[in-house]
């Protein structure tokens, strides 16, 4: 079947068979292709490709549409997971796919906890938002736990982040399935799942021949809470102390090296600007110690998920707000200091792009001619003219451009993209003169003249200006289009 499926397909009522449209195609993968369903957006349908449509395929789907857990939370009414509802038939009768919820996408677990995609995805994310992920997380899987499913491939990019930090889980005809009718059991294997997520008892074993158990889900939570609350640090990864080639993060696993484990010698440290271990909840640090120190020679002593929810919702009450930056949530353990804000890299910026642009929060007064008014709109008063830019330097030595006293860099990755080309745009346009200078350049064969605001030095960008430093409108900021009256 082409991936730009578009013709008619069926699902079966109760008394007769219906036909449904597919419209375009979601995304695809080695098992199959998502389709939009037309005249209904909350639904999509999964087709496999010709070559996954087995037996066993079909059967597992029939017991997971006749045997559902509860997808919903009763509260907020969002999916715990993407559950198949119906089978989707060709035009012979033949099974080839199934129907399931249409689930938004916001964000992915990987974007929530790393830092970089956090900034760029994710802003209004703060360490409170990520408890409550981990939470969510837990919920959905207690849900499954307990009508007997086990999910298998519990990893970082299978499950979205809803915009009120809610986790759907999908991907779900991958999980395990048992039916239990027959005798024995039988049981329909998750054979996919990432090594780094994998426990030690599993390690290098094919999931083909292995059956999955709730306490190989637990290991696998463990790690994806742990990579949320430490932004994104892997529990089994860490600078290596020993003699010889480091450990892979597999083999650590298989030895049960904990990074801060008390019952082995791992030879591990944290990586460099880790976040403090002391920095978690007690109760956080010692189901964490449960999992990777007892859980490695004793499975059944990991906690459970309902664990997992009972302490996080926990430590979310024993979290203290930052004083001095509003979208900093800390646990405070005695020394009564925020843990994001003395580190190097802000992990939680307390500035959105959705917020109003103040000019005055980050380079003091704007030129003259750029200073903005106060409006009904706008509470940004009128800045008085800095001593800097005001004045007009006579000779080429004085004209050196100097940022406002005032001033504070920006780091790269908090510009938004517009303003980064714009700087690089700017770079490539060698520009040196006095205020008042006219600058006439080419560009993609048309010739612009613009006059300089204030005086301006040739390569002032390689000037010792902090990390990476711009402005939020730098093009206009030191020129503006003359006027006809002007030219």
């Amino acid at each position: 079947m082409s991936r730009k499926l578009s013709s008619r397909v069926w699902i079966k009522d109760t008394t007769r068979s219906v036909p449904v449209s597919l419209g375009g195609e979601l995304g695809a993968g080695g098992e199959g292709a998502v389709y939009t369903i037309r005249d209904r957006p909350d639904l999509v349908a999964k087709i496999y490709h010709p070559e996954r449509r087995t037996d066993n395929v079909v059967k597992k789907l029939e017991l997971m549409i006749q045997y559902p857990p509860r997808t919903e939370d009763e509260r907020s009414g969002r999916l715990y997971v993407a559950w198949p509802t119906r089978l989707v038939y060709d035009d012979a009768g033949n099974v080839i796919g199934f129907i399931m919820p249409m689930v938004n996408k916001k964000n992915s677990l990987y974007d929530y906890y790393n830092p970089s995609m956090r900034k760029r995805n994710a802003r209004h994310v703060n360490y409170a938002s990520l408890c409550k992920v981990a939470r969510s997380l837990a919920k959905s899987l207690d849900e499954l736990h307990g009508r007997g499913y086990v999910v298998g491939d519990i990893n970082e990019s299978n499950a979205y982040v809803l915009e009120d930090d809610h986790v759907t889980l999908i991907d779900s005809d991958s999980f395990q399935v048992t039916d239990y009718q027959s005798t024995p059991s039988t049981i329909y294997r998750c054979t996919v799942g990432k090594p780094e997520y994998t426990p030690p008892q599993l390690q290098g074993i094919s999931f083909n021949s292995i059956d999955r158990a709730p306490v190989h889900d637990r290991f696998a939570l463990a790690v994806v809470i742990y990579q949320l609350l430490m932004e994104g640090r892997h529990p089994f990864r860490g600078i290596y102390k020993g003699a010889g080639e480091p450990p892979t993060v597999e083999s650590n696993i298989s030895q049960g090296y904990f990074l801060h484990s008390k019952r082995r010698n791992a030879m591990l440290t944290p990586m460099l600007a880790s976040v403090p271990w002391d920095s978690l909840h007690p109760g956080v640090k010692d189901l964490f110690a449960r999992c990777f120190d007892d859980g490695h020679a004793n499975p059944q002593s990991r906690p459970e998920p309902k664990e997992w929810v009972g302490v996080l919702e926990q430590s979310l009450k024993d979290l203290s707000h930052c004083l001095v930056n509003p979208n900093h949530w800390y646990f405070n353990s005695g020394n009564a200091t925020c843990t994001w804000c003395p580190r190097p890299v802000e992990a939680f910026p307390s500035q959105f792009r959705t917020t109003p642009f103040d000019p005055t929060s980050l380079h003091g007064a704007l030129p003259p001619s750029q200073n903005i008014a106060p409006t009904a709109t706008s509470p940004i008063a009128t800045p008085a003219p800095s001593p800097v830019q005001a004045a007009t330097p006579s000779t080429k030595e004085s004209a050196k451009w100097l940022p406002p006293p005032s001033y504070r860099p920006i780091a790269r990755h908090r510009l938004p993209g517009w303003v980064i080309s714009e700087i690089k745009s700017i770079r490539k346009r060698p520009v040196q003169g006095d205020a008042g200078d006219v600058v006439v350049y080419n560009l993609k064969g048309k010739r612009y003249r613009y006059k300089l605001e204030f005086p301006v030095v040739k390569n002032w960008w390689k000037r010792d200006l902090g990390p990476v430093t711009a402005f939020r409108k730098p093009r206009t900021w030191f020129w503006k289009r003359m006027n006809k009256s002007d030219q």
